[in-house]
């Protein structure tokens, strides 16, 4: 009995040793159960069976990426990659500083011809020309303008059957004011320029021409021009003018010309053209405006016409001028 009181406590601790050191086995006996006494001589009977693995779950990081339905929080961008879409995003809209200061210089050619039925305000030119355009704008929306043309080495012929030629000089003379539809996005739109000037054309011949007579005609006119952009660096223009009634004067040389008692006078034209803008914010131009300018005489002609030998009666004249330039300008 005392043998069997000293096993127990033995077989005891034996068991919870054995329980500590290996969880992950289970003794499972094979044959009915035995004594303590012959458990030393039946423990070949008895299998060790291995535990069975358990799955190993996805981590969590795949569980959200299989589960369509789980919603994705989006991750604040750093710093840096704010300043990066900053920099990257494409500014729609950029602010043009506005010139204070525009001018424009062309050479260009020159073609004026006067059709009359009186000869002495019939006649024909063609030459070098100059063209000079400034805009001083106080404001970007108002400014001033002026302008100035003139042909170089003009002539036109001295008599009805005379072939030799009298040296002219035409000028033209604007200025005015000026306003314009400006915005700080008027490189990529259409902007409109529109205002009122005063307009003067001279004809010129020295002051001892047997045959030929200055000639003078000013007043306001009225202009509207339209900047449309075809690309970043180019855009076309297109200007109307008109002169609703001019003063038409004719001044005395070595000839007393009076070509009627009153006169009307009117003038319109029109120009167009293309600027094409450079990389130093300047840029180069070409031009081409046509103007016409009708004066209707009323009364006696004086002297009588040469061509002719008749004193006319109600004089016509139409004064065609084309004229093409290509220049520089600074600002824009």
């Amino acid at each position: 009995m005392s043998r069997v009181c000293l096993l127990i406590p033995l077989i005891f601790c034996s068991y919870s040793h054995a329980q500590v050191d290996s969880p992950q086995t289970f003794i499972v006996p094979t044959g009915s159960s035995q004594s303590l006494e012959e458990e030393s001589s039946t423990s070949r009977r008895y299998t060790v069976r291995p535990s069975q693995t358990k799955p190993k779950l996805p981590k969590e990081k795949e569980i959200k990426n299989l589960d369509p339905v789980a919603p994705v929080t989006p991750m604040a961008p750093s710093p840096k990659d704010e300043n990066t879409s900053i920099e990257i995003k494409p500014e729609p809209l950029i602010y043009r500083r506005p010139s204070f200061i525009e001018v424009q210089v062309a050479p260009g050619l020159v073609y004026v011809d006067s059709k009359s039925n009186y000869w002495y305000r019939r006649y024909q030119s063609t030459s070098p020309g100059i063209n000079l355009n400034a805009s001083l704008w106080v404001a970007p929306s108002f400014g001033f303008k002026c302008a100035f043309t003139s042909s170089l080495g003009g002539d036109v012929s001295s008599g009805p059957a005379d072939l030799s030629k009298t040296a002219v000089s035409q000028q033209w003379v604007d200025y005015g004011i000026q306003f314009r539809n400006w915005n700080s996005q008027s490189g990529s739109k259409s902007q409109l320029e529109y205002g009122v000037k005063y307009s003067e054309f001279q004809f010129q011949p020295p002051l001892d021409s047997a045959n030929r007579a200055r000639l003078k005609t000013s007043g306001a006119s009225f202009f509207i021009q339209a900047k449309i952009p075809q690309t970043p660096e180019r855009k076309s223009f297109v200007h109307f003018e008109i002169m609703p009634k001019g003063i038409h004067k004719e001044v005395p040389t070595g000839v007393q010309l009076r070509s009627g008692d009153k006169v009307d006078s009117s003038q319109v034209g029109i120009k167009f053209g293309n600027i094409h803008s450079l990389v130093d914010g300047n840029s180069i131009f070409w031009s081409l405006n046509s103007s016409l300018e009708k004066n209707v005489f009323k009364g006696i002609a004086s002297p009588i016409d040469p061509a002719t030998n008749q004193a006319l009666n109600g004089v016509t004249v139409y004064n065609r001028t084309v004229m093409f330039f290509i220049g520089y300008q600074w600002g824009d």
